[in-house]
């Protein structure tokens, strides 16, 4: 995923002229999913969130009214009032006002990365790490309490509106907190079943279980925790939702999305997809019209009382990039979407030069080999391509393969994986590309290593995790060599093509230089609102990309050699002949761009 690292440091950079940069074409990319929608309190207007971007729609004629900036990858809105909301992603909360389209606030509140979050009306936010539930104040950032869950993994949390009580699904059983004093309640009668998805309304909270017999509803008193009663109900991948006066429920789906009535305990109205897809959706504040939105980009809008969809918009342009990698020899450059396809972009003009389909989910990660074959990784499966066609498909080793990477002579190719099961460690996995058979697997604490990089022969891969670790692995010799603890969260780690340094976000405030062989930081590049790094085609150089400046500096000394006028700011390769190419989230229409930046005089700057 195409994401801008949100660290803001105070330091201001040395003086040094800049230049302006050559620029030549655009292009775009593919519309992105839609990853949030919420109507207005008032029910006026309606929110769609989309690759980056926030849509205002008019609520009657979802005529468009504006776009802003939009920074969650997957958020969840809490409406403070009708112009005022916060969205809560993993780690980060900002704070938007909708009359001028301005992000308000914009707050980081812990440093381990967090799959499930919750937020109160009232301003508690909740993160879920691992086996540890950390409670937030919104205003102050500053954390409450700790509370945890003993052994269990969990696998989601919710708070109620006034933030009182907190609802915990584990891997066999879900449990109700009182949050004041953190007191264990009960652990909510769910027989044999293992919880799901968990939310509150009022009085009633309900829980998706599954197991033993089919999905089902459980729903309790929300402050006894004494059940109610159940019934079965369609299969469920995400978050469900109550309808403002809580006589329905949405279950979404990965084909399907089903609406029941909980007088009757029926579906009142179900959508079957095409193929599999995921939904995000929201009630009308009177309960009558549901909007979901799915991965294609489409928006559809049902009438409850009449049961069918009355209206669908498509076409929400998004940067919903997953994968962004250039070729070895710089003649094309690989895109992952979450539409279930990788592209294969002319880097002179844009076009696609090929589609690679028939993925079974969204595409989480790619990597050319160096005889121009490409390797994506989707849902369970490892996939390999030679000449736009699927040569192989196999299955990981753990759950949804990502972060792929190739050793530098193309025999082998490694890729991280979720953990089985209940497991708090992620696998990590290196495959022969001939055959698809692993070679070597080792484990690393946390859910997901962020990123992985061969050394330059081949022998070692650098794994960084979660909490900021690196690790250097020698896989023949299944042994740790060497290991950092250069940040206490990264997501970026690069190799230099000299393959004599490692280079580190950290969240100190810059790039940490790292040695390949030992590890040990030889540098530390100090940067003030760091967006993204590579390193340079050739030379032992670092090219940093801040807010309208591309900035080279030596990565022995740290020294700053020499600083550019960019027209954009975003994420960027460095391809062969030393130009780079910059991708940024564009206006709507034109989603995803990229620039080429070289030298006045036209030669190339980021050898």
């Amino acid at each position: 995923m195409l994401q801008r690292i949100a660290l803001t440091f105070c330091l201001m950079l040395g003086t040094a002229a800049a230049v302006s940069l050559v620029v030549s074409k655009e292009f775009t990319g593919q519309n992105g999913p839609i990853r949030a929608v919420s109507y207005t309190p008032d029910g006026k207007q309606l929110v769609v969130s989309s690759g980056g971007v926030g849509y205002v729609l008019d609520a009657g004629t979802f005529q468009p009214l504006k776009t802003f900036p939009m920074r969650e990858y997957d958020p969840k809105f809490v409406w403070l009032d009708n112009t005022h909301f916060n969205l809560n992603g993993s780690i980060d909360m900002s704070s938007y006002d909708l009359t001028t389209g301005k992000l308000v606030k914009s707050q980081r509140f812990d440093n381990e990365y967090s799959g499930r979050t919750s937020l109160s009306r009232n301003g508690l936010y909740a993160i879920l790490v691992d086996k540890e539930i950390r409670l937030y104040d919104v205003a102050s950032g500053i954390r409450q309490k700790t509370m945890y869950a003993g052994d269990e993994y969990l696998w989601g949390i919710d708070l109620n509106e006034d933030g009182s009580r907190l609802v915990t699904a584990g891997f066999d059983h879900a449990a109700l907190y009182d949050v004041d004093s953190g007191r264990l309640m009960k652990f909510l009668d769910i027989g044999e079943n293992r919880p799901r998805y968990a939310t509150f309304h009022e009085s009633l909270l309900a829980v998706v279980t599954e197991r033993a017999v089919s999905p089902r509803l459980d729903v309790f008193d929300s402050e006894s925790g004494e059940k109610l009663y159940d019934f079965p109900i369609s299969s469920a991948s995400s978050d469900i939702m109550f309808s403002p006066d809580g006589k329905r429920i949405a279950v979404p789906g990965y084909e399907r999305i089903t609406v029941y009535d909980l007088d009757s305990r029926k579906a009142v109205f179900s959508f079957d997809a095409p193929t599999s897809t995921s939904y995000r959706f929201s009630f009308s504040p009177d309960g009558n019209t549901l909007v979901f939105g799915n991965s294609f980009g489409q928006l559809m809008v049902a009438d409850l009382t009449t049961r069918r969809v009355v209206k669908q918009i498509q076409g929400f342009p998004g940067n919903d990039i997953d994968c962004l990698e250039v070729s070895p020899l710089g003649n094309a450059i690989l895109t992952c979407g979450a539409d279930f396809t990788a592209r294969l972009l002319d880097p002179r003009t844009g076009q696609v030069l090929r589609a690679l389909g028939t993925h079974q989910g969204d595409v989480s990660s790619g990597a050319f080999l160096p005889d121009g074959q490409v390797v994506t990784t989707s849902m369970n499966t490892v996939n390999l391509w030679k000449d736009g066609k699927l040569v192989r498909r196999t299955y990981g080793v753990g759950s949804y393969p990502e972060q792929l990477t190739a050793q530098p002579n193309g025999t082998l190719f490694a890729y991280s994986a979720f953990g089985e099961g209940t497991s708090s460690v992620a696998n990590v996995v290196i495959e022969d590309a001939k055959t698809g058979k692993p070679v070597a697997k080792t484990t690393v604490p946390g859910t997901r290593a962020n990123q992985l990089a061969f050394s330059k022969d081949g022998s070692l891969l650098a794994i960084l995790a979660e909490s900021g670790k690196v690790t250097l692995w020698d896989w023949k010799q299944r042994k740790v060599v060497a290991t950092s603890q250069a940040s206490n969260y990264s997501d970026t780690l690069v190799r230099s093509s000299s393959g004599k340094y490692f280079a580190v976000v950290s969240d100190k405030g810059g790039v940490s230089i790292l040695d390949a062989r030992t590890l040990k930081q030889i540098q530390f590049v100090r940067v003030a609102e760091l967006l993204a790094f590579q390193f340079a085609a050739q030379q032992d150089r670092i090219l940093v990309s801040t807010k309208n400046k591309l900035t080279i500096y030596d990565a022995p000394s740290g020294q700053r050699l020499s600083e550019y006028d960019s027209p954009l700011s975003g994420d960027f390769r460095v391809v062969k002949d030393g130009t780079a190419l910059i991708f940024q989230s564009g206006p709507a229409g034109k989603p995803v761009f990229a620039t080429r930046l070289a030298a006045p005089d036209g030669q190339a700057v980021f050898r």
